[in-house]
């Protein structure tokens, strides 16, 4: 498990990195057309593609989104559920960033801690600048915690209302992707 975590830090890691970053989150951009493709999508329809990543693939998510808009001139979204993300030049680039969270999830607080551009002082970034504009959402989804029990996708722990995580989490994610329809 802890090789896991290691090997999804780096990842997360390369692809919020100035130098390598681009070239690697072309290339994932380049997988997920491929797969697209694959499955049936149409360049040049302009179908609307939403992206979910989840804590470190959010990141890597965010950051392949921008080359997909150039790509297929389509509407783009991306749904970060307990993402570590960082203020990606695809921000500028894609439709919306949808940041959904958790207030018990200490790892997508994460993100807001060691990139400098999420701060609030950075009031020019462009995470900063999406959230003033709403392209950037971040929307706290319940006492969530990122991982295993009482987590996004843990369908026994129930909020309040009686409904489970897993159900908020699978309803949240049904309503944003429609939004973009």
């Amino acid at each position: 498990g802890d090789l896991i975590l290691l090997r999804n830090i780096l990842y997360t890691a390369v692809s919020a990195d100035r130098r390598y970053g681009p070239i690697y989150n072309y290339s994932v951009a380049e997988l997920i057309l491929q797969s697209l493709i694959h499955h049936g999508y149409q360049v040049g329809s302009r179908a609307p593609i939403t992206l979910l990543g989840y804590s470190g693939g959010a990141q890597i998510g965010l950051a392949a989104a921008g080359y997909l808009k150039a790509t297929l001139r389509a509407p783009v979204q991306m749904i970060s559920l307990g993402g570590v993300l960082n203020s990606s030049p695809a921000i500028d680039r894609i439709d919306r960033v949808c940041h959904l969270y958790g207030s018990r999830d200490g790892w997508q607080r994460f993100g807001a801690l060691v990139f400098p551009a999420r701060w609030r002082l950075a009031r020019r970034s462009r995470w900063n600048c999406g959230l003033a504009s709403g392209k950037v959402v971040s929307l706290c989804i319940g006492p969530m915690v990122h991982q295993g029990r009482r987590s996004y996708l843990d369908d026994t722990a129930l909020l309040a209302s009686g409904q489970s995580y897993q159900a908020r989490t699978a309803e949240l994610i049904g309503e944003l992707i429609g939004a973009l329809l």
